[in-house]
């Protein structure tokens, strides 16, 4: 069924008065964007992929493509696009329950004007050397964590389900200490661009804000490629293990520390990278690149609590266990932030006795990932830190036949 764009917009798209201020244009595009959001008709999220919500709520302002943001458009449209790792459906900044096809739509408080604090896009081209050629299409970030897109093309067209890119990323932190992210395998999907794909990572670190973030791939594999030499990694880290044990027995906090001392990450990327090289790839290609990681963020809330440390932004809650921290006892451990107009966030709520009953309350968080000896835990939404009441972390450990819950204060206003 032909539906006519002026039409299919004169719908979504609200009244207003006749003048082009910045706030006009901000709250037009808020209120289409989220229109069409929850709207369940096929047509409508079909058009809402390819269509710029942005660039649209312009052509009803009367205003030019050229007074638009520069690739930010393109980014929000790739972001509703994709997964983050397959246990999270929401995507921070996006509006969208990506995993959810009904009008069971994540409620936003943010438009796209609102990352633009956030938002960036790297001042760098790629170095690239055979079939592969990339292009940054954008990123947000913030004290903690980064949300990256770019867009790969290639000769020719491939099947991106069975199609996999796998980036290596390495921060530099400004004190000049080096970490290597652990890799994740995101999905390559489409452009409109022949032969061009996008690809998106949800990166998290500690002080990631302010570093350098080292980027470089090597070529196109099959799924089934990638799935190898994942399993070459955990043969070689299981070997690793069994060899701890033999020397030092079972113990946890030592075999983190081991891990840590004698570099594994490096080792167990090796393997993932002999493996693949051995292979022949779909596509074959280099690309790298070093980005710096702005840091015009609004200042974190920070502190020291019973277990160690924390830093609060906008875009996520770090939480950094001191070097003698010992919970191994507790069996749920949960962080909660509560908001001064009712709203929890948390990792958990069992120590909620009305969750069941009132959970319209209670948030969870979009994405989580462990650092060493601590957590990051980033936001459905952008948050108001300046309207959180307070955070609490919450641990319950066995005695007996019960289960004691603690809390612990890490911050209140």
């Amino acid at each position: 069924m032909k539906i006519e764009i002026d039409k299919l917009f004169e719908e979504y798209t609200p009244d207003f008065e006749e003048n082009n201020d910045k706030e006009q244009s901000k709250r037009i595009k808020a209120i289409v964007k989220k229109k069409m959001a929850k709207s369940e008709t096929i047509t409508v999220k079909k058009l809402a992929k390819c269509i710029s919500i942005g660039l649209v709520a312009a052509s009803f302002m009367g205003m030019t493509v050229v007074a638009m943001s520069g690739n930010m458009e393109e980014f929000i449209n790739v972001l509703s696009e994709v997964f983050i790792n397959d246990s999270y459906s929401e995507l921070p900044f996006t509006g969208k329950d990506n995993n959810n096809s009904s009008s069971e739509v994540i409620e936003m408080q943010n438009d796209t004007d609102t990352i633009y604090e956030f938002f960036s896009v790297p001042d760098v081209a790629f170095t690239q050397n055979g079939d592969i050629i990339g292009e940054f299409v954008g990123m947000y970030n913030g004290s903690n964590c980064l949300m990256l897109a770019m867009k790969i093309t290639v000769p020719n067209e491939i099947n991106i389900d069975d199609a996999k890119m796998p980036f290596r990323f390495k921060v530099i932190r400004q004190d000049g200490s080096e970490r290597i992210l652990s890799p994740s395998m995101e999905p390559l999907t489409e452009s409109d661009v022949e032969n061009s794909y996008y690809v998106t990572y949800y990166l998290t670190d500690n002080q990631i804000m302010g570093s350098k973030l080292v980027i470089s791939a090597n070529g196109i594999y099959t799924t089934e490629q990638i799935s190898e030499a994942e399993n070459a990694v955990r043969e070689k880290q299981n070997e690793l293990y069994e060899s701890f044990v033999d020397e030092y027995g079972i113990n946890t906090g030592l075999w983190k520390k081991h891990w840590k001392d004698n570099d594994y990450d490096s080792i167990s990327y090796n393997t993932y990278s002999s493996y693949l090289n051995s292979c022949k790839p779909i596509v074959s290609g280099q690309i790298s690149a070093e980005i710096n990681i702005p840091e015009n963020n609004p200042e974190p809330i920070t502190g020291d609590f019973e277990y160690g440390s924390f830093t609060l932004d906008p875009l996520s809650l770090h939480i950094q266990y001191a070097s003698d921290c010992d919970l191994s006892d507790s069996i749920y451990r949960a962080y909660a932030i509560y908001m001064k107009d009712g709203t929890v966030i948390s990792n958990d709520f069992f120590m909620f006795d009305d969750y069941s009953e009132n959970n319209e309350k209670y948030k969870s968080y979009a994405y989580l990932h462990g650092t060493d000896e601590g957590r990051i835990m980033c936001f459905q939404e952008l948050l108001d830190i300046e309207n959180v009441e307070k955070i609490v972390f919450y641990s319950q450990t066995v005695d007996g036949n019960n289960i004691i819950t603690s809390e612990s204060l890490l911050y209140q206003n």
